[in-house]
């Protein structure tokens, strides 16, 4: 083992004002790494974690940059494995505080040549800041117990999993692809009414729910096709519900927010309708759900998508997606609810 060639210089630069004059961009890097460290800015920092020895033949490399980490496999030439993820805010803290756990002022680069299975590299705004190859048994482990080989080798084996999973059932974006999933809400009631709406194969579905005080008269289950504006409204409500943000946009409670009074949960699923061949069915893609306060859902991107659903489904508008006064959708029917667009006269 002997001292790592690259990082000691850094030190004896800043430890010396002739010698930081004599490489100032050297000791620049290295003090914006500290500065980085110390302010958290995670997508200041470029990390570059090699698992396995190149001279074996096969190895991965998991870059992080900007936020987002990707996984190469490399043999004779490199591929990407899966997409890039995006760091949470939590993940970025996490690399933050590995980091600094890594004791990397003191770390002793390896014997060059004995084999290594880890190498870390470095950089600051487009600045390298380091080098580090040292066995994975070697690199410092933390009083908790998670260092930041750790951390970068389950960051890696996470994008690997997630290029097992099956593709998540895709936004239709044309009436022929909305027609091939279901949309289903099921919201809960408490007080307020709640019940089921399902749109599929270009048909609405709707089952109400009483809540405690039931409605009078009560609300008759719903069949009919949707029109084809519906349609057209639907596409673009589910176009800019942003289903990839939700998780992230709305965190999940486990009691209602303050001031949420009316504290009724809805589920929201896409799902790719069933075919005749279940195992090419259920190898296609898989549904998307979630999970969360209805008036959580409504201050999130899908909120207008939650509001016309609703719309369909309880008799108070105020709930629901408003329409016009006096146009026939804002008057509510006996059955309790609102009456369909207008058809649109198909031409002979």
């Amino acid at each position: 083992m002997r001292p790592f060639s690259r990082l000691l210089p850094l030190l004896s630069i800043l430890a010396s004002p002739v010698a930081a004059s004599a490489a100032p961009e050297s000791a620049s890097a290295y003090k914006q790494l500290t500065t980085a460290l110390s302010n958290e800015q995670a997508d200041a920092i470029k990390v570059t974690w090699t698992r396995g020895a190149p001279t074996d033949g096969t190895y991965q490399r998991l870059r992080i940059e900007s936020g987002r980490a990707a996984l190469e496999r490399c043999e004779a030439s490199c591929a990407a494995v899966g997409t890039p993820l995006a760091l949470s805010a939590g993940e970025k803290s996490q690399l933050i505080s590995r980091l600094r756990g890594a004791e990397l002022a003191s770390l002793r680069d390896s014997d060059p040549s004995l084999p290594v299975d880890r190498q870390l590299e470095l950089q600051v705004s487009g600045a390298a800041v380091g080098q580090w190859r040292v066995p994975r048994a070697e690199w410092p482990t933390p009083p908790d117990g998670y260092g930041l080989a750790d951390y970068l080798d389950d960051l890696g084996k996470r994008i690997e999993r997630e290029t097992q999973k099956r593709p998540l059932v895709a936004i239709p974006t044309t009436v022929a692809e909305l027609h091939g999933v279901r949309l289903k809400l099921h919201l809960h009631p408490r007080l307020r009414p709640g019940g089921v709406v399902i749109i599929e194969g270009g048909r609405l579905r709707v089952t109400p729910d009483e809540g405690s005080v039931a409605r009078q008269p009560r609300p008759q289950p719903i069949d009919r096709p949707l029109a084809s504006d519906e349609e057209d409204r639907l596409l673009g409500l589910l176009l800019g519900a942003k289903f990839d943000e939700i998780d992230a946009a709305v965190p999940k409670r486990a009691q209602p927010a303050i001031g949420d009074d009316d504290g009724r949960i809805a589920t929201l699923h896409l799902l790719p309708i069933d075919t005749a061949d279940k195992t090419k069915s259920k190898a296609s893609a898989q549904p998307r759900g979630y999970e969360r306060y209805l008036a959580d859902l409504q201050r999130s991107p899908a909120g207008p998508l939650l509001k016309q659903l609703v719309t369909w489904l309880v008799s108070d508008l105020s709930e629901g997606q408003k329409t016009e006064p006096g146009t026939a959708a804002g008057r509510p029917r006996p059955s309790g609810r609102a009456a369909s667009p207008p058809q649109k006269t198909k031409q002979p």
